[in-house]
C-alpha cells in the first residue's frame, strides 16, 4: 500500500509518496532495503532487524551538509520594539526531514534530507564569527500557512526590559536543545531578550505543541558529540555581533 503522507511512525515495509519524495522499505531475504529519493538524489541503507519501525519527522535544519554548521539565523524586515514591552510575531524557518529506526526502545537517526537546498552566511566577522544556515522570512501576526515539507513556523517572543528602543531583523538559534512539533503544521517556540541594539539572549523553548501535536525526535541527539566539544547551554546562544545587518566592531 502506497501512502500520501510523510510525517509518521511506520511498519518496516512501507512505500510513502509525496511531491518530489518517495520511500521505500522492503524486506529482501534476511535483511531490510530502505530506499529514498528526493530532488533527484537517492539514498540506499540495508537494514539487520526483524521487528521495529520507521519514524519520520522534521528535524532541526541544520544536517545538511554533513557538519557545516549548529546555528540557525533568521533575517526578516526590521521590527522595532518598545521600551519595557513584550511582543509576540510568527517566522518560519527551513526544516529538514529525518529518517529514524527504533527497534526495542531505541532510536537511531537512519537518513535526512530536504526538497530545499540550504543556504548558509556569516554571523560575526570574518575572523571569529559563526557560519550559519540563513532563512530569510516574513514577520506575521497569526500562524501563516506552510508547506511543512519545507519551512516551520517559529512562534517568537521578543522581550525588551530596557529604557530604549531596540531594532531587531534577525535572529540566531543554537541547535542543542531544539523542540519542534508537527501535525497540520510544523512549529518551534522561542524566546529572543533584547539587551541592546547590538546584544541578545535567543532561546529554544520546550513549549508543548498545539492542537495535539507530536514531538520530533532531534536529529542531533541522535550524534555523537565530542569530549572536546564545548556544548552551549541547552538551546541558549548570545547574540553579541548585532542584531540587524550592522555588525559589531569588537
Amino acid at each position: 500500500m502506497i501512502q500520501f503522507t510523510v510525517y509518521g511512525t511506520y511498519d518496516y515495509s512501507c512505500h510513502i509518496r509525496e511531491d518530489e519524495i518517495s520511500i521505500d522499505v522492503e524486506r529482501t531475504s534476511r535483511y531490510l532495503t530502505y530506499r529514498r529519493m528526493c530532488r533527484g538524489e537517492s539514498a540506499e541503507r540495508t537494514i539487520a532487524s526483524e521487528k521495529g519501525s520507521i519514524i519520520i519527522n522534521p528535524v532541526e535544519p541544520l544536517n545538511l551538509p554533513k557538519k557545516v554548521t549548529r546555528y540557525l539565523e533568521i533575517h526578516f524586515n526590521p521590527i522595532f520594539v518598545e521600551p519595557e514591552t513584550t511582543r509576540q510575531l510568527y517566522l518560519t524557518f527551513p526544516v529538514e526531514i529525518g529518517v529514524f529506526i527504533r527497534a526495542k526502545e531505541d532510536n537511531d537517526l537512519l537518513d535526512v534530507f530536504s526538497p530545499v537546498l540550504p543556504k548558509y552566511s556569516l554571523y560575526g566577522p570574518p575572523d571569529y564569527g559563526r557560519v550559519t544556515r540563513w532563512h530569510e522570512s516574513s514577520i506575521y501576526p497569526d500562524v501563516p500557512k506552510t508547506d511543512p515539507l519545507r519551512e516551520g513556523v517559529l512562534d517568537l517572543t521578543l522581550v525588551n526590559e530596557g529604557k530604549t528602543w531596540i531594532e531587531v531583523s534577525r535572529a540566531v538559534f543554537v541547535n542543542a536543545g531544539m523542540t519542534i512539533w508537527y501535525g497540520d503544521y510544523v512549529l518551534m517556540s522561542a524566546k529572543m531578550e533584547l539587551y541592546s541594539n547590538m546584544v541578545a539572549e535567543t532561546k529554544i523553548l520546550s513549549t508543548p505543541g498545539k492542537n495535539g501535536m507530536t514531538r520530533s525526535i532531534p536529529a542531533y541527539s541522535a550524534r555523537k558529540v565530542s569530549v572536546v566539544e564545548v556544548v552551549p547551554e541547552k538551546g541558549v546562544f548570545l547574540m553579541e555581533f548585532g542584531l540587524g545587518d550592522k555588525i559589531a566592531d569588537n
